[in-house]
């Protein structure tokens, strides 16, 4: 299978729907894996720890859409040479799934990895995309699964939480209909929550009282250590949910209906959808 479509994260939540997206519209992509047992004629090699695989990987491709591993923090060690490497292989625009509110966060990677996107001359769309529900059904089910509560130390804090499926179907549409044009988009859900209203609608549609407890930084980590979180991945997250308290992701913005055709899925529907995940 031959594309120049390259999307690199596709097991994760984002990359998964971007997939689905591509292939109902019915375009030929090519995607990435770093287990060598799953190369097959529409996945090739590749693996942020080994930069030998590069080249091989970039081969033919002129359009990237890729998201950070979260376990990689360390910009310039790996994802500079990731950049470099597709540059040097012909790649012309990028697509990078970055997070809301990333111009006042210089110190997270995502803001590193878009100034060096910027640097090295690609043309570009960032997709600073808000807090996925789908946290609730991942990082957060557990808590909310057996200790009915959602801990995080997000304070009073709104958030525009937003469905992986609707990133999935903006990506989808870039890759598809639009060039990279040097963007940044805003993607968010239809409204702006804060925890105790998420909450309240864990607990009316689950039938059982979920409380919000915002612990503090120390307390978080080392909750987040003994569930086996990577030092690295709890400190991006304390630095995310923290700075929402200045209102960092409160914004609610329009992209998914103008760019992906959709009307974006509200919090409410995307527990009841899901309720079982937490029973």
């Amino acid at each position: 299978m031959t594309s120049a479509i390259l999307v690199v994260g596709a097991s994760g939540n984002v990359g998964r729907e971007v997939c689905a997206f591509l292939e109902v519209a019915g375009v030929a992509y090519l995607k990435t894996t770093r287990h060598h047992n799953q190369v097959a004629s529409d996945t090739r090699f590749l693996d942020f720890y080994a930069p030998e695989s590069f080249a091989a990987a970039f081969k033919g491709i002129q359009t990237l859409f890729f998201v950070r591993p979260p376990a990689i923090s360390q910009v310039e060690r790996y994802i500079q040479p990731f950049l470099a490497t597709a540059g040097e292989s012909g790649v012309e625009q990028v697509i990078f799934l970055s997070v809301i509110g990333v111009e006042n966060l210089p110190f997270i990677p995502h803001a590193k990895i878009e100034n060096l996107i910027i640097e090295m001359g690609f043309r570009y769309s960032f997709l600073r995309a808000s807090f996925f529900m789908q946290n609730f059904s991942s990082q957060h089910r557990a808590e909310i699964q057996q200790d009915n509560r959602i801990y995080i130390p997000a304070g009073k804090a709104r958030v525009s939480f937003i469905d992986v499926q609707d990133i999935g179907a903006v990506a989808a549409r870039l890759l598809r209909d639009f060039p990279a044009e040097n963007t940044q988009l805003d993607l968010t859900g239809p409204e702006s929550l804060n925890f105790q209203e998420i909450a309240k609608i864990f607990t009316e549609i689950l039938g059982r009282r979920i409380d919000y407890v915002s612990p503090n930084w120390i307390s978080f980590f080392l909750y987040r250590q003994q569930l086996g979180d990577a030092v690295a991945q709890i400190l991006v997250m304390i630095m995310l949910y923290t700075i929402t308290r200045f209102g960092n992701a409160e914004t609610v913005s329009f992209e998914v209906e103008k760019i992906g055709d959709r009307a974006p899925r509200n919090f409410r529907d995307y527990v009841e959808q899901n309720q079982e995940l937490w029973r």
